[in-house]
Order: C-alpha cells, then sequence, then structure tokens
C-alpha cells in the first residue's frame, strides 16, 4: 500500500471534515501542481495542506509552501471554498472544506522538499484533459472563472 493510500484511509476513519488550504500559482500560462511519487500515473493536486489548530488560513498556505517546496510564497489572495466529498478506492466518505488562495511565489523552479511529492508545471491549454483534483476546481482555473466564484462543491 502506498503512502498516498493509507494517509486516505487514515482520512476516512477519522469521520471528521478536514480543513485544507490550497494555493493556485498561475505563471506562464501555466499552474504549478503536485503529485504523490506514488502514483506517477495518478491524479494531480495543487499545493496546500491541513490546517493546523491556531493557524490562520494564509498563515498556514505559507508555512505548507515552506514545508513542501523549495519556493517562498511572496502573496496569497483568498479565492473561493470548495466543499470536497469523495471516496478513495477501499474507502469510506472523505469531506473536506478546502480554501483555495491565488498565491505568488519567490521563483519557478519548484522542486519537492518531500519524498513523497513532486510538482511541475501544467499548461493551462492542457488542463481540461488533466486527471486535476478536484475536478470543479480544474474546471473553474481552465474556464478562467476564479475572481467569479466564491463557492463550490465537489462530490
Amino acid at each position: 500500500m502506498s503512502g498516498e493510500e493509507r494517509f486516505v484511509r487514515a482520512l476516512a476513519r477519522e469521520r471528521r471534515v478536514r480543513v485544507r488550504v490550497v494555493g493556485i500559482c498561475i505563471r506562464d500560462d501555466q499552474v504549478l501542481c503536485s503529485r504523490s511519487v506514488d502514483r506517477p500515473d495518478g491524479p494531480l493536486g495543487l499545493p496546500g495542506g491541513g490546517l493546523e489548530a491556531g493557524a490562520s488560513l494564509e498563515g498556514q498556505l505559507r508555512q505548507e509552501i515552506r514545508e513542501e517546496t523549495t519556493a517562498n510564497l511572496l502573496s496569497a489572495s483568498y479565492l473561493f471554498v470548495v466543499e470536497n466529498r469523495f471516496e478513495a478506492p477501499g474507502t469510506e466518505l472523505i469531506h473536506q472544506v478546502e480554501h483555495y488562495f491565488e498565491m505568488t511565489l519567490d521563483t519557478d523552479e519548484v522542486l519537492s522538499r518531500e519524498p513523497h511529492l513532486s510538482f511541475e508545471w501544467v499548461p493551462l491549454s492542457a488542463l481540461p484533459t488533466v486527471d486535476l483534483r478536484p475536478q470543479v476546481v480544474r474546471d473553474a482555473i481552465s474556464a478562467d472563472r476564479l475572481y467569479r466564484i466564491r463557492h463550490l462543491i465537489q462530490g
């Protein structure tokens, strides 16, 4: 079982709503995406992580970027919230409330500091055919609707 599968199963067993912060970084008509190295052909995600008690949303995003990548967060602007509900194979319902920020990083050479993650720039023109999750966010980025939405629901 991969590290990603263990993590998702542990989330499902908790049966709690998880709060996440997520950054969308678009540069030169590309969006920064993350991927589990355990699943090189698996779905893409966006950088971020779980909100820790006592942290602000922006502060947590700053910490996640610093912990996961070689980049530094220069600015973050709140975009929208996503109610994300899904079931991974072999798990029960996972429910996350995800707060999305438009972010600017200090470099486009983003490398992973975490052995289980890799980062890559995906052309915006390719997004409609890429498995970026949650798909409602992928579709909002593809349709250039990031600034016109406040609330999305997946699942």
